[in-house]
């Protein structure tokens, strides 16, 4: 089983040992990653555990700005990986999350997101009406 897992976080070493470590687990099963070569001021911070994974460094637009980035290769990088599962690392209302789910639903492949926030208090009609047309069954 191939995983895809985008995330911004993973800019920083200490995030990548996640990625490590799900690799460890079973030999059947590979996770690669998407990552920004920068977020925000913090660059990219290589380790020698980067090589024993797949790890794309894709350019961002919107960079720093949470929410609102996303990432133009992404559907390239899907395509080349052609990952069974796309782990995405991202708050639900978030552009990427929109982005990386429509191309999953387009190419037929199941996506989940995860974050780190338990409550929502408002949640911005834009960001509404994506979750709507991403997540709504059809």
């Amino acid at each position: 089983m191939r995983v895809l897992m985008i995330s911004k976080a993973c800019v920083s070493q200490s995030y990548r040992t996640k990625v490590e470590y799900l690799n460890q687990l079973d030999p059947t099963v590979e996770v690669g990653l998407v990552v920004p070569p920068k977020w925000g001021s913090l660059h990219f911070e290589p380790r020698e555990q980067d090589s024993t994974y797949p790890l794309f460094l894709s350019p961002i637009r919107l960079n720093g700005r949470n929410h609102f980035h996303f990432y133009p290769e992404l559907g390239s990088i899907i395509r080349r990986y052609r990952p069974d599962l796309l782990h995405i690392d991202e708050e639900h209302y978030s552009t990427v999350t929109f982005q990386a789910t429509r191309i999953a639903k387009r190419l037929k492949i199941p996506s989940l997101f995860l974050h780190g926030r338990t409550f929502i208090n408002v949640i911005h009609g834009l960001f509404r009406q994506w979750n709507k047309r991403s997540f709504t069954k059809r």
